[in-house]
């Protein structure tokens, strides 16, 4: 609804002209990050084509929400940020997001990895209905073949503010498969990582989610983080493939020699705490770091 006929019927409607176009809340959300430039604005929103990224903050600056800055250089340089009236939105957006948070976790327990300091979570409600499941689901570390569905379930996720792959923008697929194998193994490790392996969750040909599983914790892991995290696609959720991928994943580390695997998630994520309690997980405590939600801690016994 355009802006001025929208004066004339509520001022929520106004509201919803303005920032109701694909992709502007998610822009000015990222936005309030500080000043961003065009480049990074389409790596944060990467289901956004230019074309229609450019129309959008085009309409948020003719709006007054969005100032673009023009630098006079070769080649040129624009920045983007929040106006005196974009900033306005702030509390609404953090709003919103909450909300989107608490939405989520009654809709989706398919994805669930534990945080780092540097990584968010997804929050997930429902348990998966195993008698939904019609295939095997099998795990397997990433292979050449992979790289189209990978990055197509890394563009599924990456739009619930999940990280699928931890595949880096600028880094080709033989170039992360061979980063995979060398964590894998344990070699040239940055500082604070630890040997680790990511596994695919396949039916068939079809890469359904993946599992992630650390082979042994630091002290920082041990209180946030965990071993193991995983992630369904989108489009193959409700068929129980979750709590597959976990004790497939338990499995593994199990192999390893790991006697006792830690599982977080957040408290407030009702599906990841029944799938973690369904694969035996037994809760240790409730923390949180400052300015974090509160964690659960989870111990699976892997022995016997």
């Amino acid at each position: 609804m355009p802006v001025q006929r929208a004066m004339e019927v509520c001022p929520v409607e106004v509201a919803v002209s303005i920032v109701g176009g694909t992709w502007k809340l998610t822009v000015i959300k990222h936005l309030m990050e500080g000043t961003q430039r065009f480049g990074e604005l389409s790596r944060m929103v990467p289901l956004a084509n230019r074309k229609t990224l450019t129309r959008q903050l085009r309409e948020l600056e003719e709006d007054g929400v969005v100032h673009r800055e023009i630098y006079p250089e070769v080649p040129p340089k624009v920045e983007y940020s929040l106006t005196a009236l974009g900033q306005e939105l702030v509390s609404v957006i953090e709003a919103m997001n909450t909300w989107g948070s608490h939405y989520s976790s009654h809709q989706n327990s398919d994805t669930a990895d534990p945080p780092t300091p540097q990584r968010r979570s997804l929050s997930a409600d429902r348990p998966p209905q195993e008698d939904h499941m019609t295939e095997t689901l099998q795990i397997r570390m990433p292979l050449p073949a992979d790289e189209e569905q990978v990055r197509a379930a890394q563009a599924e996720l990456a739009a619930e503010d999940f990280d699928f792959s931890f595949q880096k923008p600028e880094q080709s697929w033989e170039d992360y498969l061979e980063g995979l194998r060398r964590e894998h193994e344990g070699v040239d490790l940055a500082p604070g990582r630890v040997p680790a392996t990511m596994f695919l969750g396949t039916v068939g040909e079809e890469v359904v989610g993946r599992v992630h599983i650390r082979h042994e914790l630091t002290p920082t892991l041990r209180e946030m983080g965990g071993h193991i995290g995983y992630a369904v696609r989108p489009q193959h959720r409700r068929r129980g493939y979750a709590t597959q991928m976990l004790r497939l994943g338990l499995q593994k580390l199990r192999e390893l020699g790991v006697e006792q695997a830690l599982v977080t998630c957040e408290d407030t994520n009702l599906g990841s705490i029944r799938t973690i309690e369904a694969c035996g997980g037994v809760l240790e405590d409730i923390a949180g770091q400052p300015g974090t939600a509160p964690m659960r801690r989870y111990w699976v016994d892997l022995v016997g």
